[in-house]
């Protein structure tokens, strides 16, 4: 699985400014403006990406906590977010993943 956790962006922009860099975003509508933490790579089947990175408060049973997400447009698959790796192995979190299941919950 995503070693990182990604969130779907409709649109997507940066910016500087003396702070530094930005990312402009929106979300089911929502305009929002984070600071871009890093850059990451991704690789797919359908080539390279260069993604930024922000970082987003999640609440979820057994998680609440600051994670890192990266931004892209997720629009051609399933789910607005998928969890990575990186909360999945929060310390205490309990979750699990059964990979002999699919979609055991609608999108």
């Amino acid at each position: 699985g995503a070693a990182l956790s990604s969130l779907h962006v409709d649109k997507l922009w940066t910016s500087h400014d003396a702070q530094g860099e930005w990312a402009h975003f929106f979300h089911h509508g929502t305009s929002y403006k984070k600071k871009i933490k890093r850059y990451t790579t991704v690789t797919q089947q359908a080539g390279t990406s260069t993604r930024p990175v922000i970082i987003m408060h999640l609440t979820m049973p057994n998680i609440d906590g600051t994670y890192a997400f990266s931004l892209a447009n997720r629009s051609h698959l399933n789910y607005p977010v998928l969890i990575g790796r990186n909360v999945l192995d929060t310390p205490g979190s309990d979750l699990r993943v059964d990979v002999s299941k699919n979609t055991t919950c609608k999108p």
